[in-house]
């Protein structure tokens, strides 16, 4: 299934999952993916930049905030990331916060799952979308 997913999706996902794997967290929300899945798109379109690269054209669109968060809903629905109760974030102590940019969930797949989907559906090889969301995935 994560290899159709749209590609903003497995943005996300590729965010996700490597502040799983670098921090080691039992659960994240929406707003740390997001500042994480800007950074990371800043940083790649920067990179591109100063290295003669068109920034335009086959790179990463930074989504909108708003956007992105019906992505992660999405995500969310189909239960690739699944939401964690018990950690006192919001109302009620169940993580059921009225805001859901900071309700917390666990990713359900690890990096290397979701590079795989990346390299299946975008391939790997150029200067496209898939080679950088596979940088992302082997650059920890």
């Amino acid at each position: 299934m994560l290899a159709d997913v749209p590609t903003l999706h497995l943005s996300l996902l590729v965010a996700a999952a490597r502040l799983d794997t670098i921090h080691n967290l039992a659960a994240l929300n929406f707003n740390l993916v997001y500042s994480h899945y800007a950074e990371l798109v800043t940083r790649s379109k920067t990179q591109r930049s100063a290295s003669g690269l068109m920034v335009t054209g086959g790179g990463l669109r930074m989504w909108s905030k708003e956007t992105a968060r019906h992505a992660w809903e999405d995500l969310g629905h189909w239960e690739v990331i699944v939401p964690v109760t018990g950690l006192g974030v919001g109302p009620g102590e169940d993580g059921a916060s009225e805001n859901a940019d900071s309700r917390m969930w666990r990713v359900d797949v690890s990096l290397d799952e979701v590079a795989w989907a990346v390299k299946e559906k975008l391939g790997s090889v150029g200067v496209g979308v898939g080679e950088q969301l596979g940088k992302w995935c082997r650059e920890i």
